[in-house]
């Protein structure tokens, strides 16, 4: 009887994550600070993604608007299992899935161009 066990896939390098997460290199007008990303090797396609990048405001805008994305009212917790540099600003807004979500959350500051991403696919 022969087994393949596979582990997915990880990464904690910043570039790295973000391709894996995103399935493009990283555009030459982006700044990726951090990264980490694990994908199971199961075919429901689990993920769970930390990143922290600075992108042009238009590539924002179109990321809420094609995810369609809603401004997060009320409370929130942060991921129990974030990475240390995971640390969104005070200020940035805080955005989420409507309707039924995992937790991803998606922190940004749209004068900057700096985001927190968090997405989970369980």
């Amino acid at each position: 009887m022969i087994t393949f066990i596979s582990c997915g896939k990880e990464s904690s390098g910043a570039d790295e994550s973000f391709e894996l997460w995103s399935n493009h290199k990283v555009p030459s007008d982006f700044k990726i600070y951090n990264g980490q990303y694990w994908k199971s090797s199961h075919w429901s396609y689990e993920y769970i993604t930390f990143l922290h990048f600075k992108a042009p405001t238009n590539w924002i805008d179109d990321f809420i608007k094609l995810n369609d994305l809603q401004i997060a009212t009320g409370e929130y917790s942060m991921p129990y299992d974030a990475p240390e540099w995971f640390a969104p600003k005070v200020g940035q807004k805080v955005y989420i899935e409507k309707g039924i979500t995992q937790g991803s959350m998606y922190f940004v500051n749209q004068e900057t161009g700096e985001v927190f991403l968090y997405e989970i696919q369980l």
